[in-house]
């Protein structure tokens, strides 16, 4: 998340008033090798990655161990005020430092780590410092804290020459956006990663001395372009079920957005071969055409999610629900031979299952359209299947007697039919 800072005056101990004090940077002692004087490789990339302000600021003095571990910092400019704005007791980040030495510290060595890597151009160590950053700050609860170091991430991954260290920030950035209900930002974030990870590289484009990325680094993208496209399609299914909740159903705008995106779920499930996915977008698609009438297009896609079951896959809960959804259809189309036959086939896998309310209320729907259809005989049967399984479910005793009041009245409708006959 980008911030513009003002200029800063040199070095001094004392912090901006609000924040901890510079007493967190000077805690360390130099162990390592200083560096005085030093200036900003490539100022406008550095500048951009790390939202410094174009102003020239004077450096004074660096050191740093190896590890980044201990650094005394005399100061760092834009680390120094990063610091002192996530330490403020007014910080909007969820961030509370008080009492929490072990978050003091990794905060401090963390920015320092990042912005010293930035200078020596090493944009993976900066991006290893965010990502810690933003990992002990989730782990306390500070998700928009998370958030911002997420970001930061991304836009110095960017400016590095690994595909696969962006995508896995742009991966950890989806969903940190989908932890705080940003789902919209998060779909962008992944379309992103599958759209870099998944492109050719176009061999021109690259200097000639750079080499080509090893076999490991092709692996590790494939992985990371999988695991993003997985995540894709569900947080589509999601900003699809917000829209469709937000918006007027009967908008064909509306329809036409939930269309696409749908084909882009359905998309990114099939370009990782993701048949679990696969069949929750048929399924969802068969309950977006049943909701706006569409009948033949819901028949289709329960159908199609149905047939990427009959491999044996288990997964009684999408088999119930596209039975379901066409036994619903059929009935709508008054094809009731077909009807019953999914309600039946819906029966089965209920009991098989071990869903007795399943099972009760399926049953009772099957009494009902033998009742409608004047075949009181099956109907009864039915009827007494309904209450048997209904009287196995706890904790709902409500439920025979709504079997009950939904049996009568499809007697009651049938009988009225056979009167104006």
């Amino acid at each position: 998340m980008a911030t513009q800072l003002p200029p800063l005056p040199q070095a001094s101990r004392s912090g901006p008033a609000g924040g901890l004090g510079g007493a967190a940077f000077a805690g360390a002692g130099a162990t390592g090798r200083s560096v005085t004087g030093s200036r900003l490789l490539n100022r406008r990339r550095i500048s951009a990655a790390t939202s410094l302000n174009p102003k020239r600021h004077t450096l004074r003095t660096v050191a740093v161990d190896n590890d980044f571990a201990t650094a005394t910092i005399a100061p760092i400019p834009v680390a120094y005020a990063e610091f002192f704005r996530l330490s403020s007791s007014q910080n909007s980040l969820g961030l509370d430092f008080s009492g929490d030495e072990q978050l003091l510290h990794l905060t401090t060595h963390a920015l320092v780590k990042s912005e010293a890597a930035l200078r020596q151009r090493k944009f993976d160590s900066a991006v290893a410092a965010r990502h810690q950053l933003a990992q002990a700050f989730a782990m306390r609860g500070a998700w928009q804290a998370a958030l911002e170091q997420h970001e930061h991430a991304v836009a110095a991954a960017r400016f590095g020459d690994s595909r696969a260290v962006l995508a896995e920030c742009l991966l950890e950035l989806g969903h940190c956006q989908e932890k705080i209900g940003e789902i919209q930002n998060a779909v962008g974030s992944l379309r992103e990663l599958v759209q870099m990870a998944t492109a050719d590289v176009d061999p021109s484009a690259a200097p000639a001395d750079d080499a080509a990325p090893s076999s490991e680094a092709l692996e590790r993208l494939a992985d990371i372009a999988i695991a993003g496209q997985k995540s894709l399609c569900r947080l589509l299914l999601a900003h699809i079920q917000q829209l469709w909740h937000e918006a007027n159903p009967n908008d064909a705008d509306v329809h036409a957005t939930v269309a696409r995106s749908f084909e882009e779920a359905l998309g990114a499930a099939r370009a990782c071969n993701d048949t679990a996915s696969q069949r929750c977008v048929y399924l969802r698609l068969g309950d977006f055409y049943q909701d706006i009438a569409q009948l033949d297009a819901a028949i289709e896609n329960y159908s199609r999610c149905l047939e990427l079951l009959s491999d044996g896959t288990p997964d009684g809960s999408s088999q119930m629900s596209a039975c379901l959804g066409l036994s619903s259809c059929y009935d709508q189309q008054q094809q009731y031979d077909m009807a019953g036959q999914y309600l039946e086939r819906l029966v089965e896998l209920s009991r098989h299952q071990g869903s007795h309310h399943m099972t009760a209320e399926t049953c009772s729907r099957l009494a009902s359209l033998h009742a409608r259809l004047g075949k009181f005989d099956r109907a009864l049967l039915w009827n007494e299947e309904a209450l048997g399984a209904a009287t196995l479910v706890q904790d709902q005793p409500e439920l025979v007697n709504k079997i009950k009041a939904r049996f009568a009245v499809a007697q009651s409708q049938a009988m009225l039919v056979d009167f104006k006959r």
